[in-house]
């Protein structure tokens, strides 16, 4: 992954974060969802690439389970999902 494709995903991932902590979650979904992203921080750090398609897939599952609870995260999340595969990721 370039230097560019990490920044990006960086970037979506503190985009997902800042919208996380601004939606009234149980604290379960809360510390669920934290764990994840910080699960992926840790996988796009390392020098090998991840495999794309479990952030995809962990994405795609968060964006059906809020979708109906919580819209403006769903949002964020389909507009980060959109990104990282418009990326390639």
């Amino acid at each position: 992954m370039s230097e560019p494709e990490k920044t990006g995903v960086v970037e979506q991932l503190e985009a997902v974060r800042a919208a996380l902590r601004q939606q009234e979650l149980s604290g379960a979904s809360r510390a669920e969802m934290e764990q994840a992203l910080d699960s992926l921080e840790q996988e796009f750090s390392v020098a090998e690439p991840p495999d794309p398609s479990a952030l995809v897939t962990l994405l795609q599952g968060w964006e059906a389970r809020l979708e109906a609870e919580h819209p403006v995260l769903a949002r964020v999340m389909t507009d980060a999902l959109q990104k990282l595969q418009s990326m390639g990721i």
